[in-house]
């Protein structure tokens, strides 16, 4: 080695003492880092935690307080007693009169309002006729042009159609 400082060739009882606490000083600053870096997450999840409790103790005491009020409704009723469950006829009532209030939809998707895609998952979905005519589903296939697929330099993707047969 021609530059530099020459390396010494014996370390005397100082030099590797010297050594040794620095490189403890830096362990222990990095050691440091690492708890203050785990104690920073550890505070950050309790505090995630907390706010999710709070936010699910808030939704069930809105939940409680409708439940309470749906009830008060019952018993403040005409017969003084709490009202009896909805039997079927007054379930398909509700459900026309939800329809008539729902939102106007063009001619086209009037079959999408017999899939109840809000409340259920579309596999799960149990489908009802709607004037005599079953509701169905069905996927188009749709031809896109993309220049990054090697080959066929295109992709088929799938368009639902919900219709009544």
């Amino acid at each position: 080695m021609a530059w530099g400082k020459p390396v010494p060739r014996d370390l005397s009882m100082r030099d590797v003492l010297i050594l040794n606490s620095q490189i403890e000083k830096e362990e222990r600053v990095m050691v440091k880092a690492y708890e203050k870096d785990l104690e920073t997450k550890r505070k950050e999840k309790l505090r995630r935690e907390a706010k999710k409790s709070r936010d699910e103790e808030k939704r069930r005491r809105v939940r409680s307080d409708r439940g309470a009020q749906l009830v008060e409704e019952g018993r403040s009723s005409s017969s003084g007693r709490p009202r009896r469950s909805a039997s079927s006829s007054a379930l398909s009532r509700s459900t026309v009169e939800s329809e008539r209030d729902a939102p106007y939809l063009p001619e086209d998707l009037a079959a999408l309002k017999s899939f109840p895609l809000v409340d259920e998952w579309l596999m799960k979905v149990r489908l009802h006729e709607v004037d005599g005519r079953k509701p169905q589903l069905r996927f188009e296939p749709r031809r896109n042009s993309a220049h990054w697929v090697p080959g066929s330099r295109m992709y088929v993707d799938y368009k639902p159609v919900f219709y009544l047969e």
